[in-house]
């Protein structure tokens, strides 16, 4: 438990009601994978046949993890097949599984960036001779606009590796990465261990995120999309927000270290600690955005590939638990035979403040304060609150707070134009009826105030006239 103050209720007009305290949670808006490198370049994810003997099988290419083929089928052997050794790996692929066909992966390309590739041919026995796989970019539809490699393999030959590097020619956006061979038939070309070299993306993994101050979890995530092919280091910084370093969180280093090795949607954590402390306080926010990486390994993710826009920036929000209060005030005509009564110069009115435990934990014993700021435009009422005695200037209610009241001791006065800042500060007695002096009005309940589902309330009622 905690010791929680509430102070400084105010309203803008004596006939608007204004909600005093707000409950934030910011919800998270998910970054979107965008492709950078072959994924299953080794065919690995499928085994032909099943376990057993080396063989062959003909998939729906659907069933094969990440390539398409325009045939709607890819045909993958198990390394050892014929004699075959796979180049990598236990799975390797031969193209035109039935008939001509393109097997390809769509992949987000920058206009002017160099796109490097390695990829192992080899020809089959019984084939055409030579045998042709050409690596080539084409538009979503199929359309080729650029070749990156042309690969003739003879018979006999061991596996081939071809490894190239070019500028990209086509606009920034999605395209279709693809094999193609122009040998007819489906008898031949076999091809493994199909890899691009492009700098992988980077962006944070939501451009905002929350959780409870005890949870300290679901802080943003650094995202990498493709092939890192050494070490790289990305910088951040913390560039604005309401949380205060060390009182609220740590920092235990300003980069994140992304190794060597292959990324789909990979996150790496950043190394931010948020401190449960027991203190209660409104929401705070983080502000994060990331800097340059230390290598050209390591870009930033682009619009034009997804239409979705890179998240460099990202704020993480604390949502404080440790014991919320929220409270509203709100207001009505004093009206007790139900005449209809308008608000003029001359009414009665009533004020209500609700105050609700809406946190995790109760409020520690006797540490509730509530100053409430009249406008000017009103008096304050010492006397009963609805003449119906016995006198009650002030009506308090409860629902299930464990709090009491007494408005001998709970309730206090204050004629200064400062806002108080306890109950000695609200020592003022007012006059009987109608009091002008009285400035502020003061409410100190007692015991702990306890929190639950249904969220335990109180309330205080009093009245004022309008000028």
């Amino acid at each position: 438990m905690l010791g929680l103050r509430f102070l400084g209720i105010s309203i803008w007009r004596y006939l608007m009601a204004t909600a005093i305290a707000v409950t934030l949670l910011a919800h998270a808006q998910s970054a979107a994978a965008q492709q950078r490198e072959f994924y299953n370049g080794g065919f690995e994810q499928n085994d032909p046949q099943g376990a057993g003997a080396p063989t062959f099988q003909i998939f729906d290419d659907f069933v094969v993890p990440e390539w398409t083929d325009a045939t709607g089928k890819i045909e993958l052997w198990d390394s050892g097949f014929q004699g075959v050794i796979a180049y990598e790996g236990n799975v390797f692929a031969e193209m035109n599984a039935n008939s001509p066909g393109t097997l390809h992966q769509d992949v987000c390309l920058l206009a002017g960036e160099t796109i490097g590739w390695t990829f192992a041919h080899r020809a089959r026995n019984g084939g055409p001779d030579p045998q042709i796989a050409i690596l080539e970019i084409a538009t979503s539809t199929g359309a080729i606009f650029q070749t990156l490699a042309t690969q003739s393999t003879t018979i006999g030959q061991p596996w081939q590796v071809n490894t190239g590097s070019t500028t990209y020619t086509g606009a920034t956006g999605t395209q279709r990465v693809q094999f193609r061979t122009t040998n007819p038939g489906s008898y031949g070309n076999f091809i493994d261990d199909l890899r691009l070299d492009i700098a992988a993306f980077a962006q944070f993994s939501a451009a905002s995120s929350s959780d409870m101050e005890a949870g300290g979890g679901n802080i943003p995530t650094i995202i990498l999309d493709g092939r890192v092919e050494f070490s790289t280091t990305i910088p951040f910084t913390i560039t604005g927000g309401t949380a205060t370093l060390t009182d609220d969180f740590t920092v235990s280093s300003g980069v994140v270290t992304i190794p060597a090795g292959l990324y789909k949607a990979q996150a790496f954590p950043l190394p931010i600690t948020i401190v449960d402390d027991t203190v209660g306080e409104p929401d705070e926010t983080i502000e994060i955005a990331l800097g340059t990486p230390s290598s050209g390994e390591v870009v930033f993710a682009h619009t034009a590939c997804d239409g979705t826009v890179p998240q460099v920036t990202t704020i993480y929000t604390i949502i404080n638990d440790d014991g919320r209060i929220e409270a509203n005030k709100s207001v009505e005509i004093y009206d007790p035979t139900l005449s209809g009564l308008y608000a003029v110069p001359g009414s009665d009115m009533i004020y209500t403040i609700d105050v609700i435990n809406s946190g995790l934990l109760d409020i520690d014993n006797d540490t509730i304060f509530l100053s409430d700021e009249l406008p000017s435009e009103v008096i304050f009422y010492n006397g009963d609150i609805d003449d119906s005695g016995p006198v009650n200037v002030v009506d308090f209610v409860d629902s299930g707070s464990g709090l009491t009241f007494d408005e001998a001791f709970d309730v206090g006065y204050s004629k200064a134009a400062a806002k108080p800042a306890n109950m000695g500060d609200c020592g003022d007695t007012p006059a009987a009826g109608y009091d002008p002096t009285i400035r502020h009005i003061c409410f100190a309940p007692k015991g702990i105030f306890l929190f639950g589902d249904p969220n335990p309330e109180f309330a205080v009622k009093f009245r004022v006239k309008i000028k």
